[in-house]
């Protein structure tokens, strides 16, 4: 089976087979599941960290002693990034 290597991005990159399958060999070495793996424990630890702060705060959001403060970003950093986690 013959594979060409094509450049999609700096550092990634896709082998791609006569069949026209793509088997993509990750970034900078990485396997793409490892890559995976830890885009999910990034987030999960995310998710974690502002839940945490949430019941700390009482489930405010702004003020001075809210989770925002608490974890050191804007209130409107915090509610999109609570929106995007699915909290």
């Amino acid at each position: 089976m013959e594979r060409t290597r094509a450049e999609t991005a700096p550092g990634v990159g896709v082998a791609m087979t006569t069949d026209e399958t793509l088997a993509s060999y990750g970034v900078n070495g990485f396997p793409v599941v490892a890559i995976v793996l830890l885009d999910k424990v990034l987030k999960d630890t995310e998710r974690q960290q502002i839940v945490n702060a949430l019941k700390q705060s009482n489930w405010i959001i702004s003020r001075a002693q809210g989770a925002a403060a608490r974890l050191g970003m804007k209130r409107s950093t915090l509610q999109a990034r609570i929106a995007n986690l699915g909290i």
